[in-house]
């Protein structure tokens, strides 16, 4: 993993602003996942879902999720690597990869555009990578420390019908 950022633009009072966001980006060997698959094919402003403040719990659930997609005996084992950087609503359409685990390996395969609508949009062209299991696990452990450990406490503001509870977020 390594930190990124991502933008977009916003109307704001009859103005267009940009605004940018920092994100732990996904790497194989390296070399940004999003290059390897097609920058054309994920968008610039789409990010992984260890986005600075967004929930913590969000971000832990995604690591569960390339841990072992079948751990909730819902999932066809499918994760979403890169969702829309604004809200992440998968709706607005998430770049999602076949994660399987043979022996001692982790397969990512089938990389595929979701949303709304069902189905998966495969990626021509697209790379299948392979991982020994017992180090992408330890990358995973490793990944979740870090962002446990730089997380931030948000306090209950506001009050009254504007009031926003306690939460905790990511902070990249």
């Amino acid at each position: 993993m390594v930190e990124g950022t991502t933008s977009w633009g916003e109307l704001v009072k009859r103005s267009q602003i940009t605004r940018t966001a920092r994100f732990l980006d996904l790497t194989v060997n390296g070399v940004p996942l999003r290059d390897q698959v097609g920058t054309e094919v994920v968008p610039p402003d789409n990010c992984t879902p260890l986005r600075s403040e967004w929930l913590l719990s969000e971000g832990l659930a995604w690591l569960d999720q390339l841990a072992d997609p079948h751990r909730d005996g819902q999932s066809d084992g499918r994760v979403a690597l890169f969702v829309c950087g604004l809200c992440g609503d998968p709706d607005d359409g998430v770049m999602s990869v076949e994660i399987t685990r043979a022996d001692a390996v982790v397969h990512w395969r089938k990389f595929g555009w979701e949303n709304w609508e069902p189905g998966v949009e495969l990626v021509d062209g697209a790379p299948e990578f392979s991982f020994a299991a017992e180090a992408y696990d330890e990358v995973l452990q490793a990944l979740r420390v870090r962002v446990i450990e730089r997380s931030v406490e948000i306090p209950v503001s506001g009050h009254l019908w504007w009031k926003t509870e306690r939460r905790v977020v990511i902070d990249v």
